[in-house]
């Protein structure tokens, strides 16, 4: 895979994992309580879940299919084990369908990817582009969430902040 597009989706996860993290301290009252930001019912628990959920949209987008999320999506959303375990999931979804899309295309970021919002469609970079930021955007309302509900020991979830890859360094 492209080096840009595989640090980018590994430091996108990171962070949509360091966001999880202190959903472990919130009452399930918390974690379902409607704030007045992100996607309806405006929860942290339905943010997360999109976010999530996007991403298996956007992995079928790259591999020229209808979205459908995966069998167990709903019922496994609402919990933070459940997210964790989707994530993971989606991670391997996104990266596999954008490593399959790299190669049909021979690497080409011009090359056409079809977007169901809009009916159009739009570069592979277009689409990559909407894939983070759209990561970006919910994890912000995320962290605003947490906040609002008192979490004082917010993560720092952006790209200076992630570890990046483990490192084997000999003995």
């Amino acid at each position: 895979m492209n080096k840009l597009i595989d640090v980018q989706l590994a430091a996108s996860v990171w962070s949509l994992r360091q966001v999880l993290e202190p959903c472990r301290g919130l009452s399930e009252e918390q974690f379902n309580r409607p704030l007045d930001i992100g996607p309806p019912p405006h929860t942290l628990q339905s943010t997360l879940a999109h976010t999530i959920g996007a991403m298996f949209f956007f992995a079928d987008n790259f591999d020229r299919k209808k979205f459908t999320p995966p069998p167990t999506f709903n019922a496994r959303k609402t919990s933070i084990e459940g997210l964790r375990s989707l994530l993971d999931e989606a991670e391997l979804a996104l990266r596999s369908a954008l490593d399959r899309f790299l190669q049909a295309s021979g690497g080409d970021l011009d090359a056409p990817v079809f977007w169901p919002f809009g009916n159009t469609t739009i570069s592979a970079a277009q689409a990559l582009a909407q894939v983070f930021d759209h990561t970006t955007h919910h994890r912000v309302q995320c962290l605003h969430m947490l906040k609002k509900l008192g979490v004082s020991a917010l993560p720092e979830a952006y790209p200076l902040r992630w570890p990046g890859p483990e490192v084997t360094r000999p003995a």
